[in-house]
């Protein structure tokens, strides 16, 4: 008796401290081709999650069916990209692949042919406004300066994506900055003011859009820490301290009325707050919320900080760019948001870097440092085995760091940073192949949405093998010199 007794304490005791293996996350939906009024499943097409320069591919099936696996580091509530490669297809909704990862974990997608009218719509070209800053940020280049950006590029490169008329997307795009910029959204004047390379305006603009969030960020924060407390034990009967934690999570709680919530594409933050004061017993349901409505809003400030930096970096003034950022990382956790919190690291390691090149004497070797511990910290969360190539890129940049600060310094440090350079930036670089275009650009180097495309001397080899239950796409090193 004694026995069972001591194996049912163990087994409660496992179950809340969460000893059994973590279930993984799965992305599921269907992938459809819409064209001349009927659609129907895209058999075999390549889809995977894309966050900053990594992907997990998968095959559709004979439905146009797949699963994507989600790695643990993406909450649900956040903001993904989807992305589907397709031969003479791309994906028209969600626009730009963008979704926001539901508890549900699933999403339909629906393809539409190159040279649709439906990439000339004003959903789809306001996206091309909404990565304008983080592409023109990519155009930046350790040796550039100031005024060199050329925001039609980015134009010109989506009329070739999608193979429609440069002019005719050129003008659509160019008559809905304009309508940026009378309209009464702040965020839109901002994306207006960097297609027009008015930078430090576009930056500005980004901080006030910011102001009136922060208050509305503080309070849902708060929101969620009263809703997360333990019930008061005046109100809970007393018991063994094993079996009360497990009886508390079989309670259900229905005295707080659930926040109502409306997605809007643009403006969220304004429905944030629709509840009353927090209370100390909360509906899980009513908490889960919350906590879904706080990633959101943690994303679009951060967001903000971000793309306040970028106008910056652009602008080539490195010192305003790592204050934003700065400021963005203020905002966001590790624990909570890992995956925006690494992104943010990545944004100051470069941004450092930038500034240490253009820097003198001891100011040198500071900044140069200060880019080396921000992306070490980025690669704890973007790691080897679960973001393999973008790993490889956050080292393949840490080993230049290294190397261009041990090439300035002189004597045993010298010798110290050049030496831990050379382990890495030999095996990253070995994990890249040059390619010609971007339909050669392999599954797993594609970028965020908001990112910028894949530079020349990046790519690697990929091999396709057959897991247990579908097709998947295995990535292998490229050795120097095959």
């Amino acid at each position: 008796m004694r026995t069972r007794t001591s194996l049912m304490v163990l087994f409660l005791m496992l179950t809340l401290s969460g000893g059994f293996v973590h279930a993984e996350n799965w992305l599921q939906g269907q992938v459809l081709e819409h064209h001349g009024g009927t659609k129907k499943p895209a058999v075999g097409a390549q889809i995977w999650i894309v966050i900053v320069n990594v992907g997990n591919p998968y095959m559709t099936q004979s439905d146009g069916a797949y699963r994507v696996l989600v790695p643990d580091a993406i909450r649900v509530g956040q903001t993904i990209v989807l992305y589907v490669k397709r031969k003479g297809w791309a994906i028209a909704t969600p626009v730009a692949g963008k979704v926001q990862l539901s508890p549900e974990l699933t999403s339909d997608i629906v393809l539409s042919p190159d040279a649709s009218p439906v990439f000339l719509s004003e959903a789809q070209l306001d996206k091309i406004l909404d990565t304008l800053p983080e592409k023109l940020k990519k155009q930046v280049s350790l040796n550039g300066k100031g005024g060199e950006i050329d925001p039609t590029q980015v134009v010109k490169d989506y009329a070739a994506t999608h193979s429609l008329p440069e002019q005719e997307v050129k003008a659509k795009v160019e008559e809905l900055v304009r309508q940026y910029e009378q309209s009464g959204d702040r965020g839109r004047q901002c994306l207006a003011a960097m297609y027009n390379k008015h930078l430090t305006q576009a930056a500005t603009c980004r901080h006030q859009n910011t102001i009136s969030k922060l208050d509305l960020l503080k309070r849902k924060s708060q929101e969620v820490e009263a809703l997360s407390r333990p019930i008061r034990k005046t109100e809970t009967p007393r018991e063994p301290r094993v079996a009360g934690r497990f009886m508390a999570m079989l309670r259900v709680l229905t005295e707080s009325t659930p926040i109502p919530w409306t997605d809007l594409q643009r403006d969220r933050a304004g429905l944030f707050l629709a509840s009353g004061p927090g209370t100390t017993i909360a509906d899980p349901t009513q908490l889960e919320e919350a906590k879904r409505q706080l990633i959101q809003l943690t994303e679009d400030v951060v967001e903000d900080f971000r793309l306040a930096g970028h106008a910056y970096y652009a602008d080539y003034q490195f010192d305003q760019a790592l204050t934003a950022y700065q400021e963005g990382l203020q905002h966001v956790s590790k624990q909570e948001m890992p995956t925006l919190w690494a992104t943010l690291m990545i944004d100051i390691g470069n941004t450092q870097r930038h500034i240490a090149v253009r820097s003198e004497e001891e100011s040198l070797h500071q900044h140069f440092r200060a880019a080396a511990v921000a992306l070490r910290d980025a690669c704890t969360v973007y790691s080897k085995k679960d973001f393999p190539e973008l790993w490889a890129k956050i080292q393949h940049n840490l080993g230049n760091t290294l190397q261009e600060d041990g090439e300035r310094t002189s004597g045993p440090e010298s010798a110290k940073l050049l030496r831990e350079a050379k382990p890495i930036v030999r095996p990253s670089r070995s994990r890249y192949r040059p390619h010609k275009t971007w339909q050669d650009v392999p599954l797993s180097m594609f970028t965020h949405a908001a990112s910028a495309r894949i530079q020349p001397d990046q790519g690697i080899e990929m091999n396709t093998s057959y897991g247990r239950h579908r097709p998947i796409i295995i990535c292998f090193p490229v050795r120097n010199g095959s």
